[in-house]
């Protein structure tokens, strides 16, 4: 956590070139683009899924009926992704997240879909590293509408 706020995001992005957190979201939030796009919230997609999915889907010019959109739904859950991750480091079989670039990190015990664990461990961060966090982002996430 220290190191994602010293760094204003993912220091790995930001080596790459990527810039920090808020200069991300501002590329593709504020930035004129010569395609349409659309702002999805984390918070929205898992306070009401299917809406926002929905709203995914008209704005993809994909069929949106609510018994298709349910099954995807259904069918990419944590439980049903974690699964499909294991199987494919379990089988060896190159899938959506078991390829050449991760087999060391598989054998090492990392998974992409981890719950909000690491090591088994819930990631929950202390009082102190929330209000560092608030301090260093406050102005981004107001400005993307989040306070």
């Amino acid at each position: 956590m220290k190191t994602f706020v010293d760094h204003g995001g993912d220091a790995v992005w930001y080596r790459e070139g990527y810039g920090n957190w808020e200069a991300n979201a501002a590329s593709w939030i504020e930035s004129d683009l010569p395609f349409r796009r659309l702002v999805v919230r984390y918070e929205d997609l898992r306070a009401d899924t299917l809406a926002t999915m929905r709203a995914i889907a008209q704005f993809a010019g994909l069929a949106s009926d609510d018994a298709a959109l349910s099954g995807a739904i259904e069918r990419s859950s944590m439980a049903k992704l974690a699964a499909m991750e294991e199987r494919e480091v379990r089988e060896g079989s190159p899938g959506f997240f078991y390829g050449n670039r991760s087999v060391h990190s598989f054998e090492r015990g990392a998974r992409f879909i981890g719950g909000g664990t690491v090591d088994g461990r819930r990631l929950a961060p202390t009082d102190a590293e929330c209000a560092r966090a608030s301090e260093r982002f406050g102005p981004a996430m107001k400005r993307f509408g989040y306070a």
